[in-house]
């Protein structure tokens, strides 16, 4: 039986296949309704250890179509080439992502999330998805883009140089040793250590300790 601390890193069956028909229904009509909001259920659990506030998670029709690249007719839509056995799976890649970075300060969106998927492009690129919360913290969290990332090396060193790496599933991994090899001449140190897959778990497993003993605590008082 799969463990509570595995569904974490896990979407739910049923999630999935919901997704995966709007998915269907996308590319039975990609040019219908472009603004149509996809519903990706909760935002996974490694998110909300990282600090976003918002409860939900949705992208859009024209998120899909930009992504597997199809041409829909919409002027300056930046076409991409990213597998349709990625973003069958897309959710399975966000629930446990190879690792998660905060924007660089450069972005359009300094405020969004990079989660890093662990796939590759058909040109063998990694495959990255743009998270941006709300504003308020009291909204959802968008997906504008899933996409190939070109300069990938140099990307992370850019990230690392400016302290945004906030996620790496495993130590050991060619994702973390790409940051342990990164030149930091020049740039702020670290204020807070990069996290990993088993970090969240103990993060995780101490909150439900505390709150099982607080609500052991109010039991307590209640029936003297």
């Amino acid at each position: 039986m799969e463990s509570d601390i595995e569904r974490l890193f896990r979407p739910d069956a049923m999630l999935v296949k919901s997704y995966q028909e709007r998915l269907g229904d996308v590319l039975r009509n990609p040019a219908g309704a472009p603004q149509r909001i996809i519903e990706l259920g909760e935002l996974p659990a490694v998110y909300r250890e990282l600090g976003i506030k918002d409860k939900e998670l949705k992208m859009n029709n024209k998120t899909v179509v930009k992504a597997l690249g199809i041409d829909i007719g919409i002027k300056d839509l930046h076409l991409h080439n990213v597998p349709f056995e990625t973003m069958e799976n897309l959710l399975t890649h966000l629930y446990n992502p190879e690792g998660v970075f905060k924007s660089l300060s450069t972005s359009k969106n300094p405020n969004s999330y990079i989660a890093i998927l662990g796939a590759k492009s058909i040109d063998g690129k990694p495959i990255i998805a743009i998270l941006s919360p709300s504003k308020n913290d009291r909204g959802f969290t968008f997906i504008p883009s899933v996409y190939e990332k070109d300069d990938f090396d140099k990307f992370v060193q850019y990230i690392h140089k400016e302290g945004k790496v906030l996620y790496i599933r495993d130590k050991g991994s060619e994702l973390w040793g790409r940051t342990q090899c990164s030149p930091l001449h020049n740039s702020k140190p670290y204020k807070t250590r990069i996290l990993t897959r088993e970090d969240i778990v103990k993060r995780v497993m101490l909150r439900e300790r505390e709150e099982e003993a607080e609500a052991e605590e109010i039991r307590a008082r209640r029936e003297k």
